[in-house]
């Protein structure tokens, strides 16, 4: 009997090191707990991976964040819609090429007060960083490469002409009604609720608008989001490191037979330094 107990003890311990050592790897932190990457799982638990790995940032006590965007607009505007338009309509979405550096304590910058954690991570505003569905995704890996893991995401692409096309009167709703609405819409977006969406409102104050003489209801939208694409590197800690997101946005606003054209891309990086220990 003390044999046979002995052997089984061996195999319990051989199977142990053999899970640490292949593909469902695991990885243990300074609290005992174990991290189970999925490698090569369904595209369901890479998803719920890497949604608990980037919502637990913003729940970290102190961290130092490198972000970079990178925002390129192209626009194609007739003459005459040009004519009917806000003047400088074009500044609405002006390219971007900005790096910031900022160090959080408890949510909080240091460097500038005004900036909080749960605002300078998608998603904005909120205290969860994606809450990306299986059902956004088109596919989805999850690699060991060196002592991290990799996790690649692509999303499917998304119209907005439901949304953009719909029938209420947007220009009459009150700003708690336009927020609800947005808040409704990313929710249902895989592109909304996992990256910080190109809007005209976040480059202009409100009182910067100047009135068009278009009427709005006349106007018809075709378009959405293109090649959106996730890659985070996520540590033995189950700590995002860095972070990547991109994206495409392609867009044609027709009023009668003139038709505006935009196509623009968004790319985000995020680094991730964490205190020692």
């Amino acid at each position: 009997m003390p044999k046979t107990k002995t052997r089984i003890i061996y195999l319990l311990f051989a199977a142990v090191l053999l899970e640490l050592s292949a593909g469902g790897a695991g990885a243990q932190d300074a609290n005992n707990a174990v991290i189970i990457a999925p490698v090569g799982g369904s595209i369901a638990q890479i998803v719920a991976f890497y949604n608990q790995s980037a919502n637990a940032v913003k729940a970290a006590e102190r961290v130092t964040i490198v972000k970079h965007n990178v925002r390129e607009v192209e626009m194609e505007i007739p003459f005459l819609l040009r004519a009917l338009m806000p003047r400088n309509a074009a500044e609405y979405f002006p390219n971007q090429n900005t790096t910031i550096m900022e160090t959080f304590v408890n949510g909080e910058g240091t460097n500038d007060a005004a900036r909080m954690l749960t605002g300078f991570l998608p998603i904005t505003g909120k205290i969860f960083v994606s809450q990306l569905r299986a059902s956004h995704v088109q596919s989805a890996t999850c690699v060991k490469r060196g002592d991290d893991w990799i996790v690649t995401i692509l999303l499917k692409d998304e119209p907005l002409d439901t949304i953009l096309n719909n029938t209420r009167d947007y220009e009459n709703m009150s700003e708690a009604e336009r927020e609800n609405l947005m808040d409704s819409f990313l929710a249902e977006s895989g592109y909304g609720s996992s990256m910080e969406l190109m809007t005209m409102e976040s480059d202009r104050e409100e009182t910067q608008r100047q009135p068009s003489n278009i009427d709005s209801k006349l106007l018809k939208y075709e378009g959405g989001f293109q090649n959106g694409r996730i890659v985070a590197a996520i540590n033995q800690e189950g700590r995002l490191i860095s972070l990547n997101h991109s994206y495409n946005m392609n867009m044609n606003i027709s009023l009668l037979l003139m038709k505006m054209k935009m196509n623009s891309s968004l790319k985000q990086d995020y680094q991730f330094i964490y205190p020692v220990g």
